[in-house]
């Protein structure tokens, strides 16, 4: 009786510590975070050099409507650096590259929640400006922003970039004849 009563405890135990890690993983589960990859595809014959302006100063210096290129010395701290370089990447001719990832908390991405984050971080456009890497080398950022240099800019909706599957055409795809996208 005694060694019943011991063992109907252990038991208890067990499936007590069983059941709180089961309930222990559903709370975790809504933390988990996804990777959204924001890639340009160059389709071109030179390399590019993309900024994408995110809005939030975290993730880029300069917000829509604004659809300038910040000044060089507006540009806030990334990693403790304030220059313009960090937020321009190269993508080689011909190549798809990532130009920029995030990670969504899965409460975002299920069923679409992810709209969500756009919206907390003030995003429902994003531009995405195209510069010609040798116009950046030849005459230098200042005078590209000054100018308004770029071969393209992107004003895509979070609808744009769902259809667009995260990936950004150069030059523009003919699916992007219903967005915004101006060009030199």
């Amino acid at each position: 009786m005694y060694l019943c009563r011991k063992m109907k405890k252990a038991v208890l135990f067990i499936f007590t510590c069983v059941a709180l890690s089961l309930f222990q993983g559903c709370f975790f589960f809504d933390i988990w975070e996804f990777e959204v990859d924001f890639t340009v595809e160059n389709d071109s014959d030179d390399t590019l050099s993309v900024y994408l302006a995110m809005g939030n100063s975290r993730y880029a210096p300069t917000i829509y409507p604004d659809t300038c290129l910040p000044a060089n010395a507006y540009v806030g701290y990334r990693d403790g650096t304030d220059s313009i370089s960090d937020w321009l990447v190269p993508v080689p001719p011909h190549c798809t590259q990532g130009v920029a990832s995030y990670f969504l908390n899965t409460d975002y991405w299920g069923n679409g929640k992810y709209r969500k984050f756009f919206k907390e971080n003030h995003i429902d456009t994003l531009s995405v400006f195209i510069i010609n890497s040798d116009t950046l080398k030849y005459y230098g950022y200042d005078y590209v922003a000054r100018n308004n240099v770029i071969l393209a800019r992107y004003d895509l909706s979070i609808s744009d970039m769902e259809r667009l599957f995260y990936c950004f055409p150069y030059p523009p795809s003919p699916i992007m004849s219903r967005m915004k996208v101006y060009q030199r």
